[in-house]
């Protein structure tokens, strides 16, 4: 900038540039681009996969310790069961079920079986559609 006078705009210059490629190359690009489709949808569904065996293990722990924790529970109860006291032990007994289900239904029922259902339809879902491609093609 020189003197307040304004920049002179540049004008595009139009470049031919042809590049013809032989159509084994073509081929080939397009063999490597559709390989590397394939290796992504193969590692979504690998990982999906994965995520569903964790959450399987998951519902697996979680209904082992609250097995282990009603009988644990139902074991303690027992010093309760006295000739006079078996309403008493009834109704600890009760008591304890109720809330090994209340805990069974907020942790299974409400977020690991939603989570196991979404993946397993995620799953079920793009292997469906992969074979809809395949017959399609």
């Amino acid at each position: 900038m020189e003197s307040g006078k304004p920049d002179e705009e540049l004008e595009p210059v139009e470049v031919d540039v042809e590049r013809i490629l032989p159509p084994e190359d073509i081929e080939a690009v397009a063999e490597v681009q559709i390989k590397s489709i394939e290796s992504i949808e193969r590692m979504k569904a690998r990982f999906g996969l994965y995520l569903c065996l964790t959450v399987i293990i998951l519902i697996g722990v979680e209904s082992a310790m609250m097995l282990i924790y009603l009988f644990v529970d139902m074991n303690s109860l027992k010093s309760l069961l006295t000739g006079d006291s078996i309403q008493l032990y009834s109704e600890a007994r009760r008591a304890a079920v109720d809330g090994m289900l209340k805990i069974g239904n907020l942790f299974l029922g409400s977020v690991l079986l939603p989570i196991l259902t979404l993946l397993l339809g995620y799953l079920f879902g793009s292997r469906s559609e992969q074979a809809e491609t395949e017959e399609g093609d």
